[in-house]
């Protein structure tokens, strides 16, 4: 599963992402998430009503795709 140091080192590359598969995401819910595991977690149980676990399942697929690196933290 992923950690908190990986969900916020792609979370400039994980944003489009975010949009495409859930279109309901604004630009202030980004801002809001700010790549923090829980606010998202939390945003997306409260439009979707996504469970947590459909949702871990669907980020580790992204960053299996998309591997961590630590220069995005810089970014």
């Amino acid at each position: 599963m992923y950690n908190e140091d990986q969900f916020y080192g792609n979370w400039k590359q994980l944003k489009g992402a975010l949009k495409e598969n859930w279109g309901e995401f604004t630009d202030d819910d980004l801002l809001a998430i700010e790549g923090r595991t829980d606010r998202f977690e939390g945003k997306l149980q409260e439009r979707y009503g996504e469970r947590k676990e459909e949702v871990r399942a669907w980020v580790d697929e992204w960053l299996e795709n998309h591997p961590y690196d630590a220069r995005d933290q810089k970014n």
